[in-house]
């Protein structure tokens, strides 16, 4: 994986992570500054055809909303943590982030058992998700 996206992804979710501890929710702008940053990106550093990078970006974005959006209906996650997933998606590709997704629902559950043995009723999802971005460039 290019230096950019790893760059770009650790970074976009340390700061969503950031803005969740603050305030319990990733904002809309920020989200927003994602896409468009992460869009930027793939335009100038694919070396695609413009509908394969287009493609790319729109099956990356378009599975973690239906694979976590499912998630998100039975109240497993916030839509924060699902539109920040897809952000990530369009840099990781449907393939790389599905592999996220899975990670950071298996981190979210070591995390949600961790919060209920210390009796606390929430916990922040999107620290999984940057556990799992961690892991899926680190292997670790």
């Amino acid at each position: 994986m290019a230096g950019y996206a790893v760059v770009f992804c650790i970074g976009f979710s340390v700061c969503a992570v950031w803005f969740d501890w603050h305030s319990f929710r990733i904002p809309n702008r920020f989200i927003l500054f994602g896409y468009f940053t992460a869009f930027l990106i793939q335009m100038l550093c694919l070396d695609k055809t413009i509908t394969q990078k287009l493609l790319y970006l729109i099956s990356g974005a378009g599975c973690p909303i239906f694979f976590m959006g499912l998630v998100w209906k039975a109240g497993g996650v916030g839509a924060g943590d699902v539109k920040l997933l897809s952000v990530l998606g369009t840099i990781l590709g449907a393939r790389g982030i599905l592999w996220c997704c899975i990670m950071a629902l298996a981190a979210g559950a070591f995390i949600g058992i961790a919060a209920k043995v210390r009796k606390k009723k929430k916990f922040h999802f999107s620290t999984a998700v940057l556990i799992s971005i961690l892991i899926y460039f680190f292997h670790l």
